[in-house]
């Protein structure tokens, strides 16, 4: 310790623990040494001793790396990194360090430390961790063969594993709020960084398989930016709710870390706001809470829209205040939910699709009697996943106000006991397993008027013998009750009954198309992707809820993802028919791909035509649509639940031409609006037309000649169409050619002279260019000297 000595040619070797320990300002030249079978680290010393190492072998170390001894800094300085044994900035196995008030620590870039259990840097003074994105300063496990010099420390290839037990950094009070952390890599440790009282900047690092990122704890405000948490075991950050960071932007939240902002065990001992942040690429990120109380003489306010989840067996209790006022709207209700819950804030505990047990519910929230019952008031909330016998609310001898909320799923709704008379108004209760509401004492009648019980028919009750709704017990008032569904229905739910099903998605389809209208109360909850209003997008969305491809909605988030771009092209055909024909006009997509809904107001002129019907000409996409033929209009909607990637024949519209018309017209059929998923593509459209025979083809037509006839059969047919032609007088220039529903000339079947006779031709369906034409709707145009004539025809195979 503190000395010089030379050590030179000198075997180490069968020592339970170092080669060497270099204390204090101890600076030995150590040359060409060899250390064999050492169990722990060649050598064990102070970081800013000022050892020489030169030529030095090794073999069989436990440990291949530089051991630092726990002591306290208390000068200003900067790691050194040091090369030993053929390794250049060899690795440093920390054991803890203690950086004293007034110091500053520097680290550089590629340092690397690992640690056999959770050492701590503990902070007092300053640390300046100075990484790059190319060399970043990296804290570890000393299992972690993914860094360091050499990686594998324990040369044991892949013999172990890490585990959490990497090095932390603690921040207490009395450091230099000046402190930084950039660019580096946090592994297998955690809660890493540990703030007390302290604000460092923490930005551009990376924290993997840890169990927190940041934890505050009093009043903090850190700057944490653009950081990466990947595969944590739980929450990225953990907060005090008497404090927030400064800053929490760029950052982002992958793997399994759950997409929430935890907050501690705690008791509240300050008011405090509770708001909506954004965080990871989440515009209102959830709070995660377990066990949380608000103390004697605060009120805790939680802004609309909030989203709080709860982990297993979690609660909230109040002991003063409680004041969560949200608003009507979906987006803007506060919700009360247990961490499994992906309805509301997502999948936050990263978990996919997995079912939730009864284990993952939450115990819900207490008002106790020191509450003080003006300050205990909950507006549109909503209250999901609670569990045994206590309720959503608890009410000991205190009376909260619980206005519009909604209670489902739950093991009961509220549960008063004691003296409590909560006032329970214009709620909805649905999927109770007990009582919706218990007075268990029923020290007063507890209000519950203008509730909606889960069914029109009003609660269970002995005093209401035709109720069917959920239970309550005597000493509730739940005269009168709704009669006319949900009245604070979940998203999605645009029936009313609580429940989301494929019904829904046709009632979205049917207000698209004008067929029925909305009310106020269903429209706040159909726009489920958040954007664009409600469209047959939102009908898609709904369809994949129901069937489990997807969890939650968009707009649940309050951050909604934009639906797919599909730039897919609508194209109206043609068609050539005579007076009085009833004919199917094709409507085709293009282009298409992720495209899980449409819209399409197609225009036709009522003068001519009758539209009579929509057929839907896609497996598996639901479709409503309404015809008025007072103004031409057609309105069509289609929803599906898995997206379309290629080309088709969507619906066809049935005309009938009306009889009194002109013959020799063309009347247009146009696309006045088109929209794939929710994007405007009234631009990508191609109108269509329909032809009243007698129309001028350009060879001339004899009506009063007409001799000419044509039949073709089968139809459909799939490999082969025989054609069946009379011709009358001779010499005469025939041609049959086939068009597609664009009016496009695909096939050409015959075109020469023809005498008169009955004839019969055979088409195997293979197009100009020798390609086999696909499935669909096709015209065989046959042009004589006498007459056009147009059959259609359709080849599936």
């Amino acid at each position: 310790k503190d000395a010089y000595i030379d050590i030179d040619n000198t075997i180490f070797q069968q020592s339970s623990s170092t080669a060497l320990g270099i204390y204090g300002s101890a600076n030995p030249d150590v040359t060409n040494c060899q250390m064999y079978n050492i169990a722990y680290e060649p050598v064990y010393m102070s970081m800013f001793s000022t050892p020489v190492f030169s030529g030095n072998t090794t073999a069989n170390i436990g440990r291949m790396a530089i051991g630092i001894q726990v002591e306290t800094y208390s000068q200003t300085a900067t790691i050194p990194q040091r090369n030993f044994a053929g390794y250049n900035n060899i690795t440093y196995m920390f054991y803890g360090a203690t950086i004293n008030s007034g110091t500053t620590i520097s680290i550089p870039a590629g340092t690397v430390f690992k640690s056999t259990g959770t050492q701590a840097f503990t902070i007092n003074g300053g640390l300046d961790v100075n990484g790059s994105s190319g060399s970043p300063v990296i804290f570890t496990d000393y299992r972690d063969d993914a860094y360091g010099n050499p990686l594998d420390t324990e040369a044991n290839g892949s013999g172990s594993t890490p585990t959490t037990s990497g090095p932390y950094i603690t921040f207490n009070d009395v450091s230099d709020d000046a402190s930084s952390i950039d660019n580096a890599v946090f592994r297998y440790s955690t809660n890493v960084i540990r703030l007390n009282s302290a604000s460092p900047s923490i930005t551009n690092s990376t924290f993997y398989k840890v169990d927190y990122g940041v934890t505050n704890a009093g009043v903090c405000a850190p700057v944490i930016d653009n950081n990466v948490f990947d595969d944590l075991d739980f929450a990225p950050i953990s907060i005090s709710l008497v404090s927030f960071p400064a800053s929490l932007t760029g950052n982002t939240i992958s793997g399994t870390t759950r997409k929430g902002i935890r907050v501690q065990n705690e008791t509240l001992t300050q008011d405090a706001i509770l708001q909506k942040r954004p965080f990871g690429g989440i515009s209102n990120i959830p709070y995660i809470f377990e066990t949380y109380t608000i103390g004697t003489g605060v009120t805790l306010t939680i802004d609309p829209g909030v989203v709080c989840k709860f982990r297993s067996n979690g609660l909230l209790a109040v002991n003063n205040g409680i004041i969560a006022e949200g608003l009507a709207s979906s987006g803007n209700r506060i919700v009360f939910t247990s961490l499994s819950d992906d309805f509301y804030g997502g999948d936050t505990n990263a978990d996919g699709d997995a079912t939730a047990s009864d284990y993952w519910r939450w115990y819900g929230i207490t008002i106790n009697g020191i509450a003080l019952d003006p300050l205990c008031r909950f507006d549109h909330c909503i209250f999901r996943n609670t569990r045994y016998n206590y309720g959503a609310i608890r009410t000991i001898n205190s009376s909260p106000s619980i206005l519009n909320s909604s209670f489902t799923d739950n093991y009961r709704g509220v549960y008063a006991t004691g003296a409590s008379d909560p006032l329970i108004n214009y709620c909805d209760f649905s999927d109770i397993i007990y009582e919706a509401v218990n007075n268990v004492n029923q020290s007063f009648v507890i209000d519950a008027e203008n509730c909606w019980w889960g069914d029109d028919s009003g609660p269970t009750h002995s005093g209401n013998p035709g109720g069917t709704g959920e239970v309550v017990t005597d000493g509730v008032d739940y005269l009168p009750y709704g009669t006319s569904g949900a009245i604070n229905p979940i998203l999605g739910d645009v029936s009313l009954n609580s429940l989301v099903q494929a019904y829904d998605a046709s009632l979205v389809l049917q207000h698209v198309v004008g067929s029925i209208t909305l009310n106020a109360t269903q429209q706040g909850v159909a726009d489920v992707s958040g954007a664009a209003g409600i469209t047959a997008y939102d009908g898609s969305l709904i369809l994949q809820y129901v069937v489990g491809l997807i969890n939650y909605f968009p707009a649940a988030l309050l951050n909604p993802t934009p639906a797919p771009v599909s730039e897919v092209e609508l194209l109206v055909g043609n068609s050539e028919v005579d007076l009085g024909e009833t004919f199917a006009l094709p409507l085709s997509i293009s282009d298409v791909s992720d495209l899980y809904a449409m819209e399409m107001t197609i225009s036709f002129d009522p003068e001519i035509l009758e539209a009579v019907d929509v057929e839907n000409l896609i497996s598996g996409m639901n479709v409503n649509f309404s015809i008025d033929n007072e103004t031409g209009t057609i309105k069509i909607a289609f929803a599906g639940i898995e997206s379309l990637e290629y080309a088709m024949d969507a619906a066809s519209i049935i005309f009938k031409v009306n009889e009194s018309v002109n013959t020799g017209l063309s009347t247009p059929i146009t696309a006045k609006s088109f929209m794939g998923n929710e994007t405007d593509l009234s631009w990508n459209v191609t109108d269509g037309s329909v032809s009243i025979n007698g129309f001028a083809t350009g060879l001339g037509t004899d009506l009063e000649n007409a001799n000419t006839q044509l039949s073709c059969y089968p139809n459909p047919f799939s490999n082969q169409l025989n054609i069946d032609y009379k011709i009358s007088g001779d010499k005469q220039k025939v041609a049959i050619l086939v068009y597609d529903i664009y009016g496009k000339m695909v096939a050409e079947i015959t075109n020469g002279e023809h005498d008169a006779a009955t004839y019969n031709i055979s088409w195997d369906g293979i197009g100009q260019n020798g390609n086999t034409l696909r499935n669909g709707t096709y015209f065989i145009r046959m042009v004589s000297r006498d007459k056009v004539v147009t059959q259609k025809i359709q080849i599936v195979r």
